[in-house]
């Protein structure tokens, strides 16, 4: 790394962890600090294992999560932006404590209130465009409204997530109706990670989309199983190549998918893009059988003809 890098590198952890500690406190259990969970903590669909030991050990992103987690800011202030002119709160605290005292503590991106209502949003940033919230994002706003609901009993209290794609401006925002059942979930949630943390145990996690860019992947019970092993020096960048490639992989598949709909839209086969040529292929579907059709209709002849598929391996990098 450059001194340049590094400098920026070092610069930004450091001023990103004071800003952490000045907004939000001290969130883990570590060197007698007085954490708390957070509602992003002790959601059902959540990883256990994870939160736990970001709990009880001290963590550090690296730079390009703390960058994914500065682009979710300018989200917000986008947002903040859209309201102009209608009376709402940035940041709002909702506070509560698990059975065994452990506090709880969330952050609620916005709430516009008037008289009778509270309408909570919750801004998300997303790299492609989504059809329906992730079970998470509902999950966050049924807290953060339910907490609501505790402290405003008068009140109706409703909620929505906000979906930015900040490469191509696509938004979309997603009503969340409470859920009563869904909020018990939470809080049951809670205080089983509560329990774990004064017992200092560590739950079974979960595989999920995020285990990538977890910070604990390399310690995790539940990627590494009993029959991980340490790869070879040289070994190691191989897969250390691959992971610096794998955002360009996914970035080329964007490209080729926007190259891929202005072709065909302008019913485009062939065109010159400077010193390189772009194609449309066509590709015809394939005769088959339909092998639970045939299955049901003849298994005799099915079972003359089924064979085993010897199978593949692949190489999964998380």
């Amino acid at each position: 790394m450059c001194r340049f890098n590094d400098f920026v590198d070092k610069n930004y952890k450091r001023k990103s962890a004071e800003k952490t500690i000045a907004e939000l406190g001290h969130r883990n259990f570590v060197d007698g600090n007085k954490g708390y969970l957070g509602i992003t903590d002790i959601l059902p669909s959540g990883c256990d294992e994870k939160t736990i030991l970001s709990k009880t050990t001290k963590v550090e992103h690296d730079l390009e999560q703390l960058i994914v987690f500065g682009r979710g800011h300018l989200g917000e202030d986008m947002v903040a932006d859209m309201f102009d002119g209608l009376k709402y709160k940035r940041q709002v605290e909702v506070l509560a404590k698990t059975r065994q005292g452990i506090d709880i503590k969330g952050h609620i991106d916005f709430v516009l209130e008037d008289k009778k209502q509270m309408v909570v949003v919750e801004v998300k940033t997303t790299s492609s465009e989504i059809d329906a919230p992730y079970e998470s994002w509902i999950f966050q706003v049924q807290a953060q409204i339910g907490f609501l609901k505790r402290k405003y009993p008068n009140k109706i209290i409703r909620g929505y997530v906000f979906a930015i794609n900040m490469n191509n401006g696509w938004h979309k925002a997603f009503p969340v109706e409470f859920n009563e059942l869904l909020f018990d979930m939470v809080l049951a949630k809670a205080d089983e990670l509560a329990q774990h943390i004064i017992d200092k145990t560590i739950s079974k996690g979960e595989a999920q989309l995020y285990c990538s860019k977890c910070s604990f992947k390399g310690i995790c019970k539940t990627l590494n199983g009993a029959n991980s092993q340490e790869l070879p020096a040289d070994v190691k960048e191989v897969v250390k190549k691959i992971v610096s490639l794998a955002s360009l992989e996914k970035e080329i598949r964007e490209l080729k998918s926007q190259l891929k709909d202005y072709m065909v839209a302008t019913e485009t086969t062939k065109a010159k893009a400077d010193d390189n040529i772009v194609s449309l292929i066509n590709v015809k579907g394939k005769r088959t059988v339909d092998v639970d059709l045939l299955k049901n209709m003849m298994p005799d002849i099915y079972t003359q003809f089924v064979v085993n598929d010897p199978g593949y391996c692949f190489i999964k990098v998380v």
